[in-house]
């Protein structure tokens, strides 16, 4: 969900959002989900993305690579940091929880 919010973020109506990460990874194709908001709101994006898993795997290899391909920075270095960075401190079973 964080990655898909950093790449929907700067979605327009005129252009697609992903073609400067997708370029740089070799990503051919991608789609993201509309809302037809009716005559008020009009058709707008959300943030549900589908891609093919070869192209999924392309972004998970470069984000282990701290957004690097080949010789190039794709993805920026502190998204990168943020999104690895845990979120949580798990010291032990949670009380009550047996397993």
């Amino acid at each position: 969900m964080v990655l898909t919010h950093q790449l929907t973020k700067n979605i327009r109506s005129d252009g697609p959002p992903l073609a400067p990460i997708a370029s740089g990874l070799g990503i051919e194709h991608w789609w993201f989900q509309y809302f037809d908001g009716g005559k008020e709101y009009g058709r707008h994006p959300s943030h549900g993305m589908g891609m093919p898993a070869r192209d999924l795997a392309r972004i998970a290899y470069c984000m282990l690579h701290n957004g690097r391909m080949k010789d190039r920075q794709v993805i920026q270095n502190w998204f990168v940091e943020q999104t690895a960075a845990p979120t949580h401190k798990v010291k032990g079973l949670e009380i009550g929880h047996t397993s």
